[in-house]
């Protein structure tokens, strides 16, 4: 093994040295409803390895006594782990702001129908993904149907105030600037990314929403009908209620 240390001794790059702790970011565990094939961890929900309640107890002892100013929660999808609300509502009780990397499906599946109200309601911010705005690459990569799924949660996250300008202005028990962050793989493209939180607060149906993407990706017309497998006639219906 090579000597490095004399090398770095020897840098005159300035010395670096840490500042307070702001923000603790925490992976909850590697269970997923969704198996991606980009995924970094191999989530999954076959996965098991979760983190144990006295670590989740941890957690917020932590918070508490370091004085940290935000909470991130990542996995797998960690609002699965059992006790993701206890920490959420804690961390909260501390003052605490607290990031949900969401994987926007999560919000539709059993037994979690009223978490994207629980994420308003304890001012959430919730960073959602997408691997991109193509529904045929988001389908590959994610599975058939995740994209119109994902646009679904959007729309309902949306309903509840957040990606709104305006979030919470005369709506009951949530308060302003809930934010939603939509994240894609495809870096090289930020218009895309703006076009589909544009499009996602429509309030279009999922075929709607996936006409509008496909034009706003410079999809053909002539193409749209076959591509969507929907009539000519059907297409020219959508298209008068969008445009």
């Amino acid at each position: 093994m090579h000597a490095t240390l004399p090398l770095l001794q020897a840098t005159e790059f300035p010395a670096i040295r840490r500042a307070s702790l702001t923000t603790l970011q925490v992976n909850l565990g590697y269970k997923c409803n969704q198996t991606c094939q980009h995924c970094h961890v191999d989530a999954g929900p076959n996965r098991t390895e979760m983190m144990d309640d006295a670590n989740i107890d941890l957690v917020l002892q932590v918070l508490q006594a370091q004085g940290v100013q935000t909470l991130d929660l990542t996995g797998g999808a960690p609002e699965m782990h059992p006790l993701f609300r206890h920490l959420v509502t804690g961390a909260r009780a501390l003052g605490v702001h607290v990031i949900d990397r969401c994987n926007l499906t999560i919000l539709l599946e059993p037994g979690h129908e009223d978490l994207a109200r629980f994420l308003a309601d304890h001012q959430v911010e919730v960073v959602a993904s997408m691997p991109c705005y193509s529904v045929d690459n988001v389908d590959r990569q994610r599975g058939i149907g995740t994209f119109d799924k994902s646009i679904t949660a959007l729309q309902a996250l949306n309903a509840l105030g957040y990606g709104q300008a305006d979030a919470g202005a005369g709506a009951e028990s949530v308060a302003p600037a809930l934010r939603l962050v939509l994240v894609t793989l495809v870096l090289q493209q930020p218009r895309a990314a703006r076009v589909v939180r544009e499009i996602s607060a429509l309030g279009l149906s999922p075929l709607q929403g996936r006409l509008a993407l496909y034009a706003a990706a410079g999809g053909q017309r002539a193409a749209c009908a076959q591509q969507h497998q929907i009539s000519a006639e059907a297409l020219k219906k959508h298209l008068r209620q969008l445009y």
